[in-house]
């Protein structure tokens, strides 16, 4: 009898605990690097995704690049992930660079939707 419960809870708590998201790796681009440039009608913004490719015992970086061009920073997220059908890590930023002059909102911006740390 108690070995039924024992079970029966088991599979009860199986249910309860919340199991981790799963992410496909091949639509998952990890940025290094983002760059805005303010245009005379808005914003082109540029993310560099890292490659890790293994060679033999190294493992080799290479670099792909995505490139937008918004009137409105805000919606951006939404725009790359729907023109380039990928979902974009950005816990891995080392470099956010701009020629805008307004550079407190760009990076308020990207730290309030979670682009940067």
């Amino acid at each position: 009898m108690k070995k039924k419960i024992i079970v029966l809870l088991s599979f009860i708590l199986l249910y309860i605990i919340p199991k981790p998201e799963y992410k496909e790796l091949n639509n998952l681009a990890i940025i290094k690097e983002i760059q805005v440039k303010c245009i005379k009608d808005g914003y082109q913004i540029e993310l560099q995704e890292i490659l890790p490719k293994k060679e033999n015992s190294n493992i080799i970086f290479q670099y792909k690049s995505y490139r937008i061009k918004q009137k409105e920073i805000k919606n951006i997220k939404t725009s790359l992930e729907k023109k380039y059908q990928k979902k974009f890590y950005y816990n891995g930023i080392q470099k956010i660079s701009t020629n805008c002059e307004d550079e407190i909102d760009l990076l308020l911006f990207f730290k309030k939707n979670k682009i940067s740390k």
